[in-house]
């Protein structure tokens, strides 16, 4: 989000959500109201050591986000949003919770971003409305495929890098999962017995001819090889050090540089399993409409959709030449005529009744 800053108005608002408004009951607003103290507790929390206000509580919240916002920009104001919106604050008033988040996103829309809930880590978080990084930008772009368990898998993995980088381990292996089923249903292909990553990415790879073993080219053979041994090598990451599992005393955190070359090397295979599985439909494709086409000209070329014969070839489908002779056969007892066409070169023959 860069240097950005919010505008005056979100800053205002945030004001009153924080100190529920001034403290007259004619004026109070639907937010929690916080003392002067309780104000101070709060952006202690945030991580700013404040003592408690020497003046009216609004306007010297309001002074201290003007403050924050000026100097850390939106980074600095999305810390306190989301500490404000923490769902452990609001467990009996979760009505009020949501209704703050909506009156939120009315003033983080003209500042291009919205209040969005990660279901995974169980808390709220600011991003920026529309903006796609760079990989899922590409993917829009360059794949006609939507998937959108992968998109969030994405946006997830990304979010978690430096608060949380177990999180984000767990979503890149989560974001090559996604690829993976969402391309064995788009070919009608079962899952494998064993659903982890590794499984997974053999059956498709093999599915889109893409096992090392199926190409002479040993450069190639690199490549791919190296590819399964990046997811396998995720995958293993997601097991020992990501969140979908227990930690033990001897559990060492993850840094987020590690996190973030995992999302970054799943990223980059799985555009490159969905761009091959899409060159493989088009491939496909054109196999199918080039059959037909031959079809058409072989039809054209040796039969005469004009004539009334039963029989009738223009040339003999064997070996190409027009030099037919044509025969009919009554047989009266059965009152029945028999049609033969025959190639005087190579001897095919046909008949009909």
């Amino acid at each position: 989000m860069g240097n950005k800053k919010f505008s005056p108005q979100l800053i205002s608002f945030l004001a009153d959500a924080i100190t529920g408004g001034p403290g007259t009951m004619s004026n109070r607003l639907p937010w929690p109201y916080r003392t002067g103290g309780g104000i101070a507790k709060f952006f202690r929390q945030c991580g700013y050591d404040v003592g408690p206000s020497g003046f009216s509580r609004v306007p010297w919240t309001e002074e201290m986000l003007s403050q924050i916002n000026n100097k850390k920009g939106i980074v600095g104001i999305c810390k306190i949003i989301e500490r404000l919106l923490d769902p452990r604050d609001w467990l009996n008033n979760k009505e009020m919770l949501n209704q703050l988040v909506a009156e939120l996103n009315k003033y983080l829309h003209f500042d291009g971003c919205e209040v969005t809930f990660d279901e995974v880590k169980e808390r709220h978080y600011i991003r920026e409305k529309n903006k796609l990084s760079p990989i899922i930008k590409e993917m829009s772009e360059r794949l006609t495929l939507d998937i959108p368990t992968v998109r969030k898998d994405f946006e997830r993995a990304i979010s978690a890098i430096d608060s949380d980088p177990e999180a984000a381990l767990t979503s890149a292996s989560s974001l090559i999962e996604s690829a993976c089923k969402t391309i064995l249903d788009e070919m009608g292909k079962p899952y494998p017995k064993d659903q982890d990553i590794s499984h997974l990415m053999d059956v498709v790879t093999r599915e889109l001819n893409l096992s090392p073993a199926e190409h002479e080219n040993q450069d190639v053979k690199r490549i791919l090889g190296g590819l399964g041994n990046i997811v396998r090598g995720i995958g293993a990451l997601r097991t020992k050090l990501g969140s979908a599992h227990g930690r033990g005393k001897t559990h060492a955190p993850v840094d987020s540089s590690i996190a973030r070359l995992s999302i970054g090397a799943s990223s980059t295979a799985i555009i490159f399993l969905l761009e091959t599985f899409e060159n493989r439909k088009k491939f496909v494709g054109k196999e199918k409409v080039r059959s037909k086409e031959i079809v058409k000209q072989y039809w054209k070329e040796v039969f005469d959709e004009d004539s009334d014969d039963p029989l009738p070839f223009k040339i003999c489908p064997r070996c190409g030449n027009d030099a037919l002779n044509r025969s009919s056969y009554t047989d009266y007892e059965g009152d029945e005529v028999y049609y033969i066409v025959e190639c005087k070169k190579c001897g095919w023959s046909e008949w009909t009744q």
